[in-house]
């Protein structure tokens, strides 16, 4: 998709730049789409997550234009079970980016796991996916599986205390979140038979799979598990904010602001302290430098 469109801008006298521009109005414009399936509040939604996945978002334009494409597939699959343009936006998707056949598993789980069992066999899938990273690292596997081979390359390997605690952030709200599920499923158990919650849940317990083997290539954190913020925040909305008494409302909209600050800090400030440099405090400072408008913000 991406080889097809640089051609079509090119034939047009566009540059790169447009052509970028272009992969963020359509992905912003698809997050739009996707997140006003479930509710109005649209901007807070995109507010709260781009702030925790801002640099994947403006620099990994392929696979993001691709995934709000591939989860509005899940979404006509699962959720209205219109098969047909399920199939369409699932194909284009991988068009844009083949990365995103890895969560094509997703598709099996989601119909053959029973939902009361839902994260115990996440979990138990999550050690398989470690192993199966673990091997092909190790192995020369890695070099044949092309175009994902070159991503199991020493350049991008990672200790595992620099792994875990770039997976601090995943942990903090997937913990959060499944503390909340359980009190929530223990006080109306009833509320598994409803499709919004049942695959609002499934996609959000989803990327846990992935976290363990995020230890030791933190690419697969990046990608297959910080992409599923968006699901996670409009989820603890939904679910934990929304149509709660106003205390109650309060203090969870309070709760949910909190981890998002404590996790913008793993993120952007405690690695200026610790690591003789912060790549995403530095990526955010050139986006902001890009702009004629803001870059005075920072001179």
């Amino acid at each position: 998709m991406f080889s097809k469109l640089t051609v079509l801008f090119k034939s047009f006298q566009l540059n790169f730049n447009d052509l970028y521009q272009f992969h963020i109005l359509v992905t912003v414009s698809l997050y739009y789409l996707l997140i006003s399936r479930f509710t109005k509040n649209i901007f807070f939604i995109f507010l709260a997550y781009i702030i925790l996945d801002n640099i994947h978002f403006v620099n990994q334009i392929r696979y993001y234009l691709g995934f709000p494409i591939l989860m509005l597939g899940y979404y006509f699959l699962f959720y209205k079970k219109n098969y047909i343009v399920s199939i369409l936006l699932i194909i284009i998707s991988i068009l844009c980016h083949s990365g995103l056949a890895f969560l094509l598993i997703f598709i099996p789980i989601n119909i053959f796991v029973p939902t009361k069992r839902y994260y115990y066999y996440i979990l138990l899938f999550s050690s398989f996916v470690f192993l199966i990273a673990l091997f092909i690292y190790n192995t020369t596997l890695g070099d044949i599986l092309i175009p994902f081979g070159g991503y199991m390359t020493q350049d991008f390997h990672s200790s595992f205390l620099g792994g875990l605690y770039n997976a601090i952030p995943y942990i903090i709200f997937t913990v959060v979140l499944y503390k909340e599920t359980f009190s929530l499923l223990e006080r109306e158990p009833e509320i598994m038979e409803n499709p919004k919650f049942r695959f609002l849940y499934k996609v959000c317990f989803f990327p846990v799979i992935f976290i363990p083997a995020s230890f030791m290539l933190q690419i697969i954190g990046h990608r297959y598990v910080m992409t599923y913020s968006v699901f996670w925040i409009l989820y603890y909305y939904l679910f934990f904010i929304k149509n709660q008494e106003t205390k109650i409302k309060l203090e969870k909209f309070l709760i949910l602001c909190g981890i998002i600050f404590i996790c913008a800090v793993f993120i952007y400030i405690i690695p200026g302290y610790i690591f003789s440099e912060n790549h995403f405090t530095d990526e955010f400072i050139k986006m902001i430098k890009s702009s004629d408008n803001l870059k005075e913000l920072i001179d």
